[in-house]
């Protein structure tokens, strides 16, 4: 497959990539860096993440994952723009080449995040599920209202916290514990949607291979997992002796709206990949860290 890849440099582009090429597939990478040199069943073309242009059609696959990044600067005004704005034009920079393209692509596949249902703590949410409300639920939502402007087979894909052993939460859960102590944000009982990072290929692939999925696809472990377990868990990795609770008040008043990334409580289940029959390599949360923690 010929395969048109943004946002590749990041977690899951980087794994993506890595996996496609290794299949065989020629991977063609949008990057903001002109001076990449060209690999093996991997190629480059530039762009400034607003516009494409001067790019050949007829990719089998095209997949964005463009988007400045949520958990790792503050949500000042200025930002909450930046974050809205990385979102929404490259998807429309997608819907621009797709919609004018003579051959179109089997499936173009957008990120997305489980943000879209807001904190919903007393519901089991699916694909069915309507959005929440607050910043992220609006910005998730929007972006997905953009992607679905595309006149081809579309899938969102709603990612929860994706954890892997070389970057995203689980490397930043360990710095967070200091000389033992692990802080617990708010009650520890709000569940968190998650996804190991090597189940993302296999989802990704499965898309492909499956014409019938279209629409929001929840990309998150069917395991229902509190926030205080994974952080017990990542002690546990990392000799923590002494767990203390953080109030909720001081996550916000320290975090801001950014705090919405501890405190919502989200029960999210993968309706649509399970009852297509996809099975996880990683449905178990202490399955997850021993593997992550091997590495």
């Amino acid at each position: 497959m010929n395969i048109l890849i943004a946002g590749a440099t990041g977690l899951i582009g980087t794994v993506l990539t890595e996996q496609f090429a290794s299949e065989g597939h020629q991977v063609q990478i949008l990057s903001r860096n002109t001076f990449r040199k060209n690999r093996e069943n991997i190629s480059y073309a530039g762009w400034d993440g607003h516009k494409i242009s001067g790019l050949r059609t007829g990719f089998d696959v095209i997949i964005n994952l463009s988007g400045a990044s949520i958990g790792n600067h503050g949500w000042t005004r200025s930002y909450r723009k930046e974050l809205h704005q990385s979102r929404i034009l490259a998807t429309r920079a997608f819907a621009d080449l797709i919609n004018d393209a003579g051959k179109k692509p089997t499936v173009f596949i957008n990120a997305s995040a489980t943000g879209f249902y807001g904190n919903r703590p007393s519901e089991e949410l699916t694909e069915f599920s309507a959005g929440g409300t607050g910043f992220l639920a609006h910005l998730t939502q929007d972006w997905e209202n953009e992607a679905l402007k595309i006149r081809s087979r579309t899938v969102c894909l709603r990612f929860g916290m994706v954890l892997s052993a070389k970057d995203g939460a689980f490397p930043k859960l360990k710095k967070a514990i200091k000389a033992g102590i692990c802080g617990i944000p708010g009650s520890g009982r709000q569940v968190v949607p998650w996804i190991h990072i090597l189940d993302i290929p296999g989802i990704v692939n499965f898309i492909i291979e499956n014409e019938n999925i279209k629409g929001p696809v929840n990309a998150v472990a069917p395991e229902k997992t509190s926030l205080k377990l994974i952080l017990k868990l990542t002690g546990k990795k990392k000799g923590a002796f002494m767990y203390l609770p953080i109030p909720a008040f001081l996550i916000r008043l320290f975090m801001g709206g950014r705090s919405s990334l501890l405190l919502h409580n989200q029960h999210v289940t993968p309706s649509k990949l399970i009852s297509n029959g996809f099975v996880f390599k990683f449905p178990d949360i202490r399955q997850t860290f021993d593997d992550l923690s091997n590495k």
